[in-house]
């Protein structure tokens, strides 16, 4: 599950790219809200933080290994 490295940053992200009108940001954030209140019931959480990209792509990584080590898993292909 990916998660902004806090609900501000994200509304920062969106304001910056300027891609929505007031009322679909609102909607967008609305949304998020709720869905990062869902991320405790995923296994695995990876901070999208800014600046901080490599990062997020290291742990998105060390959690494919992680899951394709665990016995009995059924083989991971990546799309």
């Amino acid at each position: 599950f990916m998660v902004p490295g806090s609900f501000q940053e994200l509304e920062e992200r969106l304001a910056q790219r300027m891609s929505e009108s007031t009322s679909e940001m609102e909607l967008r954030l609305k949304t998020a809200s709720e869905e990062l209140r869902q991320a405790g019931d995923f296994n695995h959480q990876v901070v999208n933080s800014k600046d901080k990209l490599a990062q997020a792509v290291a742990d998105i990584d060390a959690t494919i290994a992680a899951e394709k080590g665990k016995p009995g898993r059924a083989p991971i292909r990546l799309l």
